[in-house]
């Protein structure tokens, strides 16, 4: 449904672009399969055995764009980067997480406690979390043009009123023979001027 309200504010060929972030193997690997053994015992949600994916091993996404029916050409830009963060700062990142902030506050505490020690005591007080950005632009497709079907009697009207106007303005005329126009008669037409511009 997004999709589709998206496409609906573009114009033909317009683009819409959005971007995902996923946490992929990468930066300090070592710290992120150990931290899953405080997971696994203080929260009871994390399956057994989950480890990260590679970068590589996570397929671009435009499913949603192809069920909406309304884009074309769908283009993907990916980068990677690692961000690096004391024990204090990862923990004010987790506690973004709707996951963790659902747990309950003792359960929180515990993990967080956990996660803080594995990273002051064995890595040095820092670590490096790896993350992937997917950009993807998708084209609108081009919508058909609708046959303009009153065009003809517009452009029919148009030389009604120009022919009125130049009529209104004084310009008709009586023409005599091929390529000699006359002056404009004086018994049998009465000429009435008036304040409209003449449309040629």
């Amino acid at each position: 449904m997004e999709q589709r309200k998206a496409a609906d504010a573009l114009r033909s060929g317009g683009a819409l672009a959005t971007i995902t972030t996923e946490h992929v193997a990468g930066g300090s690997e070592a710290f992120f399969t150990e931290v899953q053994d405080c997971y696994e015992r203080l929260d009871p949600a994390t399956p057994p055995g989950l480890r990260l994916s590679t970068a590589a091993g996570i397929a671009p996404d435009r499913a949603e764009v192809d069920r909406s029916g309304r884009f074309g050409q769908v283009a993907f830009r990916r980068y990677e980067r690692d961000l690096v963060y004391s024990a204090a700062q990862y923990l004010d990142v987790l506690n973004t997480y709707s996951g963790h902030r659902a747990l309950e506050p003792k359960a929180r505490a515990d993990l967080f406690d956990c996660i803080e020690r594995l990273i002051q005591e064995r890595h040095g007080g820092r670590i490096a979390k790896r993350y992937l950005n997917d950009l993807r632009v998708a084209y609108r497709s081009v919508r058909p043009r609708k046959p303009f079907a009153f065009a003809r009697c517009f452009t029919l009207r148009a030389r009604e009123v120009r022919h009125s106007l130049r009529k209104r303005s004084g310009r008709l005329r009586r023409w005599g023979p091929p390529g000699r126009p006359t002056a404009p008669a004086r018994g049998r037409f009465r000429v009435r001027r008036s304040l409209f511009p003449v449309v040629t």
